[in-house]
């Protein structure tokens, strides 16, 4: 019961925690991904190597950027949260990018 009653905190953390994707290195991670989906399996499997590789992206750059050592993000119920809103942005995000690559293969006759 305290689960149902919870939800609703759940799903505002849920919402918010999608709006700090960056949205250039979202995009290139998405369109790598989604142009290497062969068969619609791959492009519901590609999106968990997605947001791994965008997770360890977001814990590397900072890290490049200032010449300092990497800080290994603590796995905890809020990493948790931002890899599932991950994986479900990348999930749409390269569905769009395989159902265009398959139209434009499909209109060429490839």
């Amino acid at each position: 019961m305290e689960y149902i009653t919870s939800f609703p905190g759940y799903f505002v953390d849920f919402v918010q925690s999608l709006g700090t994707v960056q949205l250039i290195a979202g995009g290139v991670v998405a369109l790598f991904f989604g142009i290497a989906a062969a068969t619609i399996g791959s492009a519901i499997f590609l999106p968990v190597v997605a947001t791994i590789v965008y997770l360890a992206v977001e814990a590397v750059l900072p890290a490049l950027a200032s010449r300092a050592s990497v800080a290994v993000p603590v796995f905890d119920a809020a990493l948790l949260q931002r890899a599932v809103a991950l994986y479900i942005v990348f999930l749409v995000a390269m569905g769009v990018v395989f159902g265009v690559k398959k139209a434009i293969l499909g209109l060429s006759g490839k």
